[in-house]
């Protein structure tokens, strides 16, 4: 609603009560859960009732008198949260388990976030039912399965807040909230939040019509499947976006902390609870266009499932270079722009670890191959760029939730196939390392270096094996044609030369030390 689209600095500092109630509607998500598909067909089914139980929460929904005014119009945001926690026992698992036991693997959660147009935000009282099974895991907003939120479990916590509903977020116009039905719920998840944001300036307040572009919105398929089931009890069920000032000052500046402390607290890892490279910003950023992170992500796929590691010869540097053919100037004069770096490939069999550096200088990509051959206690960073295949927990969830969005390739699924693309620079006074991310000329390099040595794999090997025992490698080069997207998007095909650089074994004079 365009009323919440204006920030309204005071009513979110009061978020602080959400803050103390999320866990206590989600309790770390431990109770049990049936798991079932996401957004399944057919008639919607609460967790262990029959038919009969089920047209009679659709009879009770049903006789619940509508909600009126703002407090009609409802808004359901399903929200992949940034943090870890501990996965949720399914029945079979918690049977086994001792008392609070807790799974070792760890999901990332998702949060039910019901709010009106009044701005308060809603969850459920527990059933009052005597016998009741479980009232932990009925009616909680935090959900821990490692599985999308299925329709069962969507449907069924709407009608429970309906039903008992709990200020948990209190608006500025806020009275008791008593069981009511509202009239339409407008809903949005993690993938299509942003979704047409723009169109709330056309917001018909008299009339109450949403801009059309809404109403047809079919990305969010959470919409499609609710719908004919709240049709069934008079609600209506469209998409809308969820104002970006609520994700970045309630979700991300205070309900994502706070679990990220009680995960900790649960007992997961430090390093994986509070992990700075987790929170690095998306490779989408300006000016690069989503054609080129898209091929990015191809290639480094198509590395990741490479032998280059193994095939290639190792401690060597890899020179790659191209020219790029641009037009500048009022005149519309060709000139050749001549781009070039020192890739170092580095792996751990035992691990599975796998990186490719990138180096702009004969020097640093030399000391690079020094460290990668000292012992352990003697090795120190390096500046440079990093291709990085890395597990989900050490991947940005930026990354994690644009390879979700744009469907973005991966390599071979394995522990460590997701691209961590940086770039690390050490800092001598603090004695660490500073990630941040690469400029866009360091990332067409990495475009360019991915499809050269795997297309060039094949030669390298014929002309390695070609030499004599303990002869020298040094000096050989290799054309191929690839592609770049870098420019605003477009495919453009260039040329790139490999080149191999033993420099451990081939000391460089002090003319090669000047390249750039």
């Amino acid at each position: 609603p365009a009323s919440m689209l204006q920030p309204e600095r005071a009513l979110l500092v009061r978020g602080a009560l959400w803050l103390l109630c999320a866990y206590n509607l989600g309790a770390l998500a431990r109770g049990p859960s049936s798991q079932p598909q996401r957004l399944g067909s057919g008639a919607v089914r609460c967790s262990g009732c029959s038919m009969e139980a089920e047209e009679a929460q659709l009879e009770a929904v049903k006789a619940l008198p509508s909600l009126e005014g703002k407090k009609g119009t409802w808004h359901l945001y399903i929200h992949k949260l940034r943090c870890w926690l501990p996965r949720e026992l399914s029945e079979e698992e918690a049977a086994k388990a001792g008392d609070g036991e807790a799974a070792e693997e760890v999901v990332r959660p998702f949060l039910l976030l019901v709010y009106d147009s009044e701005g308060n935000i809603l969850s459920c009282e527990p059933p009052k039912v005597e016998g009741e099974a479980d009232t932990k895991a009925s009616g909680q907003n935090l959900l821990c399965t490692g599985e999308d939120p299925s329709l069962e479990k969507v449907i069924d916590f709407l009608f429970q807040v309906m039903q008992r509903p709990k200020l948990i977020f209190v608006g500025p116009d806020a009275a008791k909230y008593k069981p009511g039905r509202p009239t339409r719920i407008q809903m949005a998840d993690t993938l299509t939040a942003h979704l047409h944001r723009e169109a709330a300036a056309y917001i018909d307040l008299q009339s109450g019509a949403l801009p059309k572009e809404w109403e047809e919105e079919s990305a969010c398929e959470y919409v499609g499947a609710c719908a004919p089931i709240l049709e069934k009890v008079g609600i209506g069920c469209t998409f809308a976006p969820v104002p970006h000032h609520l994700i970045q000052l309630l979700v991300r500046q205070q309900i994502e902390p706070n679990l990220r402390r009680r995960a900790i607290q649960a007992g997961v890892a430090e390093e994986v609870a509070a992990n700075p490279i987790a929170h690095l910003p998306p490779v989408l950023v300006d000016g690069i266009p989503l054609e080129f992170a898209t091929h990015l992500f191809d290639v480094t796929a198509a590395l990741h499932d490479s032998n280059v590691w193994t095939s290639l010869p190792p401690n060597v540097a890899y020179k790659v270079s191209y020219v790029l053919v641009r037009t500048m100037g009022k005149d519309g004069q060709e000139k050749r722009l001549r781009a070039q770096g020192y890739g170092v490939l580095a792996s751990n069999e035992e691990t599975g670890e796998k990186v490719l550096e990138l180096h702009r200088t004969e020097e640093q990509a030399l000391m690079a191959l020094k460290v990668s051959v000292a012992p352990e206690s003697e090795q120190q960073g390096v500046d440079g760029v990093r291709c990085l295949f890395v597990s989900p927990l050490d991947c940005p969830f930026e990354d994690l939730d644009d390879i979700d969005r744009y469907g973005w390739a991966l390599g071979t699924p394995t522990a460590q196939a997701l691209p961590l693309l940086c770039q690390m620079k050490m800092s001598e006074e603090e004695n660490s390392m500073n990630v941040t991310r690469p400029g866009l000329l360091d990332y067409q390099w990495l475009e360019v270096a991915c499809q050269a040595l795997v297309a060039t794999q094949p030669q390298v090997e014929q002309h390695v094996q070609s030499q004599e025992k303990g002869g020298k490698v040094q000096g050989a080069s290799f054309d191929v044609e690839v592609i770049t997207r870098a420019s605003k998007g477009a495919l453009e095909q260039i040329t790139a030369t490999v080149e191999i650089c033993d420099l451990l074994n081939n000391n460089p004079d002090e003319s090669s030390k000047s390249d750039k």
